[in-house]
């Protein structure tokens, strides 16, 4: 009797295990997936380094060995950033139940890319070559990357004061006027596949914003200014972007607050610049950056749907 008992037990582990395994290579997805980025750099920076995520199984995670765009190798730098002296152990951004969130840094030699740095060109692309430590190799859609041969003309009318962002997914850019201008538009890049995950305020109350000019007397920020860091985005001072404020005429020594919101429950990853456009009394033209980098905090659901639209399947 106990010895049934005991090859029952047996027989009842293994087809367990080979439940377990069938049921995991059910979860597990063909190959690395990456993630939507959506990413602006320019040919007139020092580097080009660009930071892609991508989902591999944990069962066998692989690293980036190699990645190739539009027949241009670019430097690769795999993610080492929590290396040990144990070279077994995996690196990874976030962990899930079947996936790791992995990286790899790029850099795009300037020397190669189809576009001269002395001219006003942009050279775009969406997909890319990459191969993997087990010698596989995928044309991976990556969202889209711009890289611009030379930044927007070099018309200074506004100085930045104080900018920054938070991990509720906000940012924010204060600045000056220095001379009069007239802001006739905010442009976000990438608007089609990304405008919906984007909300813009513009704070224009003069008597306010003024005292952010003890930023440079004695570098304190006024108590107002830390009040609107803790308020809801509904609640910040100012006016939606999208009501037709335009266009918007500013004095010397006048300023601009923008408050940006960022869609938090989104899969995307943004590294651009956010573009105020307008022009000088004196008819120039002119673009203000507002730099913006922001990153998703993916939850297990989201991986999972955005695994599934990848793969045109259930999972």
């Amino acid at each position: 009797m106990k010895e049934r008992v005991f090859w029952f037990g047996i027989i009842l582990a293994i087809m367990s295990w080979i439940g377990n395994v069938l049921y995991l290579e059910t979860k597990e997805i063909d190959e690395p997936i990456f993630m939507n980025h959506y990413y602006e750099t320019y040919m007139q920076q020092d580097n080009h380094y660009l930071e892609f995520f991508y989902l591999t199984n944990k069962s066998e995670p692989l690293e980036v060995s190699h990645v190739q765009i539009d027949g241009i190798d670019a430097y690769v730098y795999p993610d080492q950033r929590f290396t040990t002296w144990n070279d077994q152990e995996v690196t990874f951004k976030q962990e899930f139940r079947y996936y790791y969130l992995k990286s790899v840094l790029i850099d795009l030699p300037d020397d190669l890319l189809p576009i001269d740095k002395e001219s006003n060109q942009s050279w775009s692309f969406q997909n890319m070559g990459v191969y993997f430590s087990n010698g596989e190799q995928i044309n991976a859609p990556i969202g889209e990357v711009v890289v611009h041969s030379s930044f927007p003309n070099d018309v200074r009318v506004m100085e930045n004061r104080a900018g920054g962002s938070s991990s509720q997914h906000r940012a924010y850019n204060t600045a000056v006027m220095t001379e009069p201008v007239t802001i006739e538009s905010i442009t976000v890049p990438f608007s089609d596949a990304i405008g919906e995950d984007i909300a813009m305020k513009m704070d224009l109350d003069q008597e306010k914003l003024k005292e952010l000019e003890k930023l440079q007397q004695d570098g304190s920020l006024p108590d107002w200014f830390k009040e609107d860091m803790d308020k809801e985005f509904d609640a910040l001072p100012g006016v939606l972007v999208e009501e037709r404020i335009f266009p918007i005429s500013l004095d010397q020594g006048e300023w601009t607050k923008l408050n940006i919101q960022f869609n938090p429950t989104r899969d995307t990853y943004f590294q651009f610049d956010i573009n105020l456009n307008g022009r000088t009394e004196n008819g120039e033209s002119f673009s203000f950056p507002v730099p913006i980098i922001d990153s998703p905090d993916l939850t297990e659901q989201q991986v999972k749907d955005f695994i599934k639209q990848r793969q045109g399947g259930s999972l």
